[in-house]
């Protein structure tokens, strides 16, 4: 009983999902090849998110051709790097945080098109410091 107690505090880190803060998640889909999506958080437990909606990719089609690298989170913004899996180019994206679906059905409104509403990009790297300037966002991939 202790050990499922555990794994339910620990979850959510134990499989190498990272809480990027607003319902958005790092969500592991292979963590050992450093492979990512974004999440916004539909369902959640004490371990950590169980469900979402794919923010990047933009859906769960696209898995197939890109996954978030790595991604970097303040109280306003979400950076992410993806990579390309046919070439391995990088592009880059801008999340506003500064949304909420708690007040939409989503069974009944298109949850996925006001997400992305707030997803920038892709950018390459040159665009993407600009943009991130503009925006006076000081976050950093490490």
């Amino acid at each position: 009983m202790l050990t499922v107690v555990l794994l339910m505090f620990v979850g959510c880190e134990l499989y190498g999902n990272k809480d990027l803060g607003n319902k958005i998640t790092l969500w592991a889909r292979d963590s050992a090849e450093g492979q990512f999506d974004l999440v916004y958080c539909g369902s959640s437990d004490i371990g950590g998110c169980i469900s979402g909606i794919y923010m990047l990719p933009e859906n769960q089609y696209d898995k197939y051709t890109m996954y978030v690298e790595t991604a970097k989170s303040n109280d306003k913004w979400v950076i992410a790097r993806s990579v390309n899996i046919n070439d391995q180019s990088k592009n880059y994206w801008i999340i506003d945080k500064n949304f909420s679906l708690d007040d939409v059905d989503c069974n009944k409104s298109r949850c996925d098109s006001i997400i992305q509403l707030n997803v920038a990009g892709a950018f390459d790297l040159k665009d993407f410091k600009i943009r991130k300037q503009e925006l006076d966002i000081n976050l950093k991939f490490d």
